[in-house]
């Protein structure tokens, strides 16, 4: 799992990216301040198929 932070707009989120097949998977969740993890475990077998899975975490979600 490729993990990364991003600005945006002043603000930074963090984005995770896994496998690397050329289908993408765009996993968008509720929120505000609700981390990804969720999705990411869930959708964890998608990956093993080919594809790559990708999202973020929302404004407000703090990681070490």
């Amino acid at each position: 799992m490729k993990q990364m932070r991003v600005d945006v707009g002043g603000h930074q989120v963090t984005t995770f990216s896994d496998g690397s097949g050329d289908e993408v998977v765009l996993l968008i969740h509720g929120g505000p301040g609700c981390p990804s993890d969720y999705l990411r475990e869930s959708h964890a077998p998608l990956v093993a198929q080919g594809f790559r899975v990708v999202t973020w975490d929302q404004f407000g979600v703090r990681r070490l």
